[in-house]
């Protein structure tokens, strides 16, 4: 198969499959079309082995693919690569369906880089949710559709209404999208930067806040505009605005240790990213009084908070 006659620049906050999507779409051809004329074995999720002759067909720099495709570390299958930063867990980056803006591909006409991390549910841009199934016919969004904004049904994607957002929530968002699409680190944002110390994963960051979002509102916290909604991106993005509220409640002194769900921080005792994060979330057990079993089998509890202060 010949190189594409149309050769289209990519955004340094685009998305990978975003990008070949625009490039099939933008040369009237389709992805499994360009698959099957390469020979290449179709699956639904883009994968490194494919990247060479794709990056050949677009004229796209290989790198610039294989940086923005997850790719299991060689230390652990648990373990992902993905924009440089390692990741724990299948779904954190390969979500199993993807999620799209649809008034950001209305307004910029690409697909962005963060909308491939599972845990991000909406636009601070815009102040909505993302989506993952078409309005229309209700089949899921793929990155093999016709074009960025056309479903398989060749409807457009309408776009979704605009929600209650917090300006932390915000904040956070806008964050991980600037750091995705930046080769250099970026600071946090003041308001994060009190609930969180410096040089944690994002990763870190994201298991934190599901960590202390999980749990549904309480009565005390009903008086504050927290919700708990039942759609999947809803749900998402109310674990995200529960948790924000919680850890900066947490900073304020506030006794939240019923409302944070334990096991998950003590998983993130042994199984963080880092040994920032491993010691981040030491720091969180003890602080709060909760439980843990050391490699000694001793437990650790709030007295002894400052051997990780």
């Amino acid at each position: 198969m010949q190189r594409l006659s149309i050769v289209l620049d990519p955004r340094n906050d685009e998305s990978a499959t975003g990008f070949l999507l625009r490039s099939f779409a933008r040369n009237r051809t389709r992805a499994m079309t360009v698959f099957n004329a390469l020979q290449i074995p179709w699956q639904p999720d883009l994968h490194h082995a494919a990247l060479p002759m794709l990056s050949e067909l677009a004229d796209v720099d290989l790198h610039w693919l294989q940086s923005r495709t997850p790719v299991q570390t060689v230390e652990s299958r648990q373990l992902w690569s993905w924009r440089g930063r390692v990741w724990r867990g299948h779904q954190t980056v390969r979500p199993t369906g993807m999620r799209i803006c649809p008034a950001c591909i209305h307004e910029f006409g690409y697909c962005r880089l963060e909308w491939d991390l599972g845990f991000y549910a909406a636009c601070p841009l815009h102040r909505s949710l993302l989506v993952n199934h078409c309005g229309a016919c209700g089949r899921a969004v793929r990155w093999h559709r016709p074009s960025t904004d056309v479903c398989a049904c060749k409807r457009v994607f309408s776009r979704t209404p605009a929600i209650d957002m917090s300006a932390m929530s915000i904040s956070w968002l806008t964050w991980v999208a600037s750091s995705l699409s930046s080769d250099a680190d970026v600071d946090l944002p003041t308001d994060l930067r009190s609930v969180f110390p410096p040089h944690l994963s994002i990763d870190a960051m994201w298991r934190t806040i599901h960590a202390f979002g999980a749990r549904p509102v309480t009565a005390s916290e009903g008086d504050c505009g927290l919700r708990d909604e039942s759609t999947e991106h809803a749900d998402l993005f109310s674990i995200t605005e529960r948790g924000l509220f919680r850890l900066r409640a947490l900073a304020d002194g506030d006794n939240i240790r019923d409302s944070v769900h334990a096991s998950a921080l003590r998983l993130m005792c042994t199984r963080g990213i880092s040994a920032m994060d491993r010691r981040w979330a030491l720091q969180l057990v003890s602080r709060m009084g909760i439980p843990y079993k050391t490699s000694n089998d001793t437990k650790v509890y709030d007295a002894q908070r400052e051997l990780f202060e």
